[in-house]
């Protein structure tokens, strides 16, 4: 993958669940971009809940979401749930 495409997916998935709507990185996509798509949406502005989120990602497609699925964890947390879920899927992820 050429680097300038590894920093768009990074950089564009980092303004998909960060907590604002402004963009902060050269790369990085917000609202503009995903409300400019046939099927308009906005960007999620908080952690991914599924990872399947990660497929409208800028600079993603549907060859490199397959490779990354079996590699990426998503939970959708509130503060109140266990934190050892997050741990055991990094755990699972890690191995």
């Amino acid at each position: 993958m050429p680097a300038y495409r590894a920093e768009l997916i990074a950089e564009s998935l980092w303004e998909f669940i960060d907590e604002d709507r402004s963009v902060q990185t050269r790369l990085g996509r917000e609202d503009s971009e995903y409300l400019a798509r046939s099927v308009p949406f906005y960007a999620t502005n908080q952690p991914l809940a599924d990872i399947s989120e990660m497929r409208v990602v800028q600079g993603m497609d549907a060859g490199l979401y397959q490779k990354l699925k079996p590699l990426v964890c998503a939970l959708p947390m509130t503060r109140q749930q266990n934190q050892h879920q997050y741990i055991r899927c990094h755990a699972k992820c890690d191995s």
